[in-house]
């Protein structure tokens, strides 16, 4: 949808939070002696890189486009490992019906492979002539084939459709098995010269065909394009690669962007981009967001890359820059102090809030009948996300047997981390057995109410309504129930021992004390005024985020 000027400040606001990070970044494979660098590395196999440039001797672009790819090629390399195939394989077996059983232990086992174990193969040292050859003329080929092509300078083409690798990935012959496959199908949708249109086309067919959302072995390589082509399946940097691929091997400029950490929450993220004809970025993600002129998906952004890397190091306090572009500095204010209420350690994610809040305001009825009849309201379920662990106390004295609750949760399905229900007088926690249950997801049984895990849920297959009815085997007064909703797992956990930090310019990250939590939410006393605050859950987890303090001294995560 258009953004609304109030929806881009609030997206302004939020995405420019700076942790006085100043990025040395250096282009992937880019060096300013690229060439000799190339013929340094490839050793013996120079002789058949500088095939290359002979062949094309006569044919000035085909020849830039040729000397653009060696004087990258330095630095770059694919991982050979059996342990790497291994790992490739089981994402791929993981993937399929019924399969789902083993994937726990997998992941304690293999979820951070050693590459150390592996072996750098550098492209310079075993690529051919032959190689580089047939895929700058299959390049040149398409390209000049699209009648968007004339609208773009030769340097648009070398940068954002010729390059034959992405990553680290396997180096592979994938640009005309992928036009092969696809080119009819795309142009069956949208024929015409408008770059967006086709790409939205692209769009279409590959919602069509569908991308499995798997996550395991994210510390893996790159997947590759061949991989990509027969297994559609990965997360937001998969699903980014080959889509970056199909566009690049239909001739479409277009790039992959990515954040390492999110100003929302701290997590990575990869979208595409394409270039238009009018020379403006076109963003997209195919899970969240239409291709389109004027479209956007909504999630802030602070620093984003493009095949860059480098290292950060701390040259100031952080900032950020407000909805009237001025500049806000955030540096410690340690004669103004003031009181930190701590709730969270991490951003709330739209979805979860969301879910929350429908989930606000259901009620949980009684009766000492199965059939409901003289039905009394027992707990309504409170408006409020600063807490995960709700305790509602019981608004009726009479005795009851079945519990039911309808859950409206909106466009989401029933989620239930945790459900208590306790006697009245004795504090003994009931048990139950659930009624006509809706059926779960793979995982996600009934068993998880009660396992005392809040990361672990309930969940019902199907999405909207449902009705939950609890019998607790007998008739007693209850005094509280205690529901623990879908949640992060990121909210202040009793038991769990908690540090906080506040970031102090050049000097980095200053501790201001441990504390182990015995309720859900942490009070530290005369914290710096106008700083930037990380907390850390030194017992568990590890999704973290910087966040300042509001008025009131509560927490405001960017």
């Amino acid at each position: 949808m258009k953004q609304t000027m109030e929806k881009k400040n609030m997206t302004r606001r939020a995405a420019v939070l700076l942790f006085g990070a100043v990025l040395s970044c250096l282009a992937a494979c880019t060096h300013p002696s690229g060439l000799e660098r190339t013929w340094e590395r490839a050793g013996k196999n120079r002789a058949e890189l500088e095939k290359v440039l002979r062949h094309y001797g006569d044919d000035s672009r085909k020849h830039r486009a040729a000397l653009f790819l060696l004087e990258q090629m330095a630095d770059c390399y694919s991982w050979s490992g059996t342990n790497i195939d291994t790992l490739k394989r089981l994402k791929q077996l993981s993937g399929l019906p019924g399969k789902e059983a083993w994937t726990d232990s997998v992941k304690k086992a293999w979820n951070f492979p050693q590459l150390l174990s592996c072996t750098k193969v550098y492209d310079a040292q075993v690529i051919t002539a032959d190689f580089l050859i047939r895929h700058i003329d299959h390049a040149f080929a398409i390209w000049d084939s699209r009648p968007w092509s004339k609208y773009y300078p030769l340097e648009e083409f070398i940068r954002h459709v010729l390059p034959y690798r992405l990553g680290d990935e396997p180096l592979e012959d994938w640009r005309e098995s992928y036009y092969m496959h696809f080119a009819n199908r795309v142009d069956s949708i949208y024929s015409g010269g408008d770059v967006i249109r086709k790409t939205q086309a692209v769009e279409t067919i590959i919602n069509r065909d569908g991308f499995q959302w798997n996550e395991l072995f994210p510390s893996l390589p790159h997947l590759g394009a061949g991989y990509l082509f027969r297994h559609r399946l990965g997360s937001c940097r998969e699903s980014c690669d080959f889509t970056l691929y199909l566009l690049r091997a239909l001739g479409i400029p277009s790039v992959t962007d990515h954040y390492i950490v999110s100003p929302h929450t701290s997590g990575m993220h990869w979208w595409n981009a394409v270039r238009d004809t009018t020379g403006s970025l076109v963003p997209f993600w195919l899970e969240e967001s239409k291709v389109g002129r004027e479209m956007d998906d909504g999630r802030p952004k602070g620093k984003v890359f493009r095949h860059q890397s480098g290292d950060l190091r701390f040259a100031g306090h952080p900032f950020c820059v407000d909805s009237l572009g001025s500049t806000v500095f955030y540096v410690p204010d340690k004669w103004n102090r003031t009181r930190a209420l701590l709730r969270r350690k991490y951003a709330f994610h739209h979805h979860l809030k969301e879910r929350g809040l429908r989930m606000a305001g259901n009620r949980v009825t009684g009766s000492s009948r199965r059939d409901f009849r003289f039905p009394d309201t027992l707990f309504t379920f409170p408006r409020t996300l600063k807490t995960n662990r709700h305790v509602m106390v019981s608004a009726s004295n009479r005795p009851v047997r079945y519990l039911r609750w309808d859950a409206i949760p909106s466009r989401f399905n029933v989620s239930v981390a945790e459900i208590a229900f306790h006697e009245y007088g004795t504090g003994r926690k009931l048990p139950f057995r659930l009624l006509d249950l809706p059926s779960p997801v793979y995982g996600h049984g009934v068993s998880n109410m009660t396992d005392g895990d809040v990361l672990t849920t309930y969940q019902a297959k199907e999405h909207g309504p449902q009705t939950l009815v609890f019998d607790l085997g007998g008739i007693y007064r209850l005094s509280d129930m205690l529901y623990i909703p879908h949640n992060d797992g990121n909210y202040i956990e009793p038991g769990d021992t908690y540090e906080l930090f506040y970031q102090n310019g050049s000097e980095g990250w200053k501790s201001l004390g441990r504390k182990t939590a015995d309720a859900d939410s942490l009070v530290y006393e005369g914290v710096p005024g106008n700083a930037v605050f990380w907390l850390r859950d030194l017992t568990k987890g590890r999704e973290e985020q910087q966040f300042v303090l509001d008025g009131q001294g509560e927490q405001s995560f960017h």
